[in-house]
């Protein structure tokens, strides 16, 4: 992972910490809960973790921190020099806490993943994709999107699901087609 700034990991904090139940929040609540310092340059912040695919646009206004970011956001804090100067509130303390139990497991998630857990993963995040594309009047799973969808939820890097792709890809589970910028994927009955 490439190390973040004070001011990324801050953003990824905030927006972990005062997201909704549905994982997702806005641009603008972030800014508006981060330190005064930092409010000016919430939106250069934004694109940088976006960039970085820690965080992924989910709908109209909102966001969410993917897998990767969660994962991002743990090893940040064990690494910065940060101090908060004032309480923003319980949220943020809590996260920490959150953060701070992550960090002190034993395994990383992605050794704890197994290829059938992997695979019932897989299968409903692409079930939960075309039915939104469904949705839409197209039924077109491609490759990426689905990564992104599997990282919002679950600490996976990318080579990790290449891995598990490939897997599911030799027993004949999914079909994968070349489209015209990524791979179409197609569950095989």
């Amino acid at each position: 992972m490439k190390d973040l700034t004070n001011e990324q990991i801050l953003y990824l904090l905030y927006a972990r910490a005062y997201q909704d139940e549905d994982g997702t929040i806005t641009k603008g609540t972030v800014k508006a809960r981060l330190p005064k310092a930092i409010q000016a340059k919430a939106n250069s912040i934004y694109e940088a973790l976006e960039n970085l695919g820690l965080i992924v646009y989910a709908r109209r206004y909102r966001f969410s921190v993917t897998g990767a970011g969660h994962k991002s956001l743990v090893e940040g804090l064990g690494k910065t020099d940060y101090r908060f100067t004032s309480s923003k509130g319980y949220k943020v303390t809590n996260e920490l806490l959150v953060c701070i139990q992550k960090a002190c497991e034993s395994e990383e998630a992605e050794n704890i993943i197994t290829d059938a857990e992997f695979e019932t993963i897989f299968r409903k995040q692409y079930l939960e994709e075309r039915k939104s594309q469904a949705e839409n009047g197209v039924e077109v799973v491609k490759k990426g999107e689905l990564f992104k969808r599997i990282s919002a939820h679950y600490i996976l890097s990318i080579n990790v699901f290449a891995e598990y792709f490939e897997k599911l890809k030799k027993s004949g589970k999914i079909s994968v087609f070349k489209g015209r910028d990524d791979e179409i994927i197609e569950w095989v009955e």
